[in-house]
């Protein structure tokens, strides 16, 4: 593959960058490494969405943005990618400029780790795959409107300044659906437990109740006073003696 500046970088680019005194900082332009490396395989294989920028045939560019389940796009080999092409509105702007030019950009951007990756390559599209490769860009056998390859000439890592940290629902959901169910088994084990036996019991019958009436209680009654007491300081100043009210 080629180095990414040395394909995005014009004379123009090259003199603002003078100009700027940022031009040192993009000096190395030596060729880029043969294939996609484990950390972008990942990137782009784990991804829920991507962009895309063409170029029509009077030079005004296109960015469209393509998404579909994660994975959607799939690995083809050491420097080429693809996916299976979904309905739209059916305008094929971005479509038809890939048949016209080829020429794409692309970037994946990863917001929960706010990561970016941006590619330059030339796209193809396939209106009738073979059934290999339709295979392996739509193994679920969805309909398609065809595929659409891209041979990656070269990639850049953004710098992730800007990047907004934000986390998918699907994502979020998955975090949140074991904690949920530990919250809902929690609730289920609290309600099936036996209610304290005070019901009907009030601190006017635990005043009334005499020193005798009391030393005969056992059972239930005396449950249904201990519990009452255990809620009621009132109640318990009372029985050691002092004024309840």
């Amino acid at each position: 593959m080629r180095n990414y500046l040395d394909l995005a970088q014009t004379p123009t680019i090259l003199e603002l960058q003078r100009e700027r005194g940022s031009r040192g900082r993009y000096d190395d332009v030596s060729d880029g490494p043969d294939a996609l490396s484990p950390e972008e395989v990942a990137h782009l294989t784990d991804s829920s969405s991507f962009f895309m920028a063409t170029v029509n045939e009077e030079g005004w560019p296109y960015v469209q943005h393509r998404g579909g389940d994660r994975g959607f796009v799939k690995v083809l080999g050491p420097t080429s990618i693809g996916w299976a092409e979904r309905s739209g509105n059916r305008q094929y702007l971005g479509t038809g400029n890939v048949v016209a030019n080829g020429r794409v950009s692309l970037i994946f951007v990863d917001h929960a780790r706010r990561t970016r990756l941006k590619l330059l390559g030339v796209a193809t599209l396939h209106r009738e795959p073979d059934d290999e490769l339709r295979d392996a860009l739509n193994p679920e056998g969805r309909r398609d409107d065809g595929v659409i390859t891209v041979e990656i000439l070269a990639t850049a890592w953004n710098c992730p300044k800007h990047i907004p940290q934000l986390v998918d629902a699907e994502q979020v959901a998955a975090i949140v659906r074991p904690l949920q169910e530990r919250i809902d088994e929690l609730e289920a084990t609290i309600a099936g437990l036996e209610a304290p036996p005070t019901a009907g019991l009030d601190c006017a019958e635990v005043i009334a109740t005499t020193d005798e009436q009391l030393a005969a209680l056992d059972g239930e009654p005396q449950a249904a006073l201990v519990g009452h007491l255990a809620g009621c300081d009132r109640c318990r100043t009372h029985l050691a003696g002092r004024t309840c009210d």
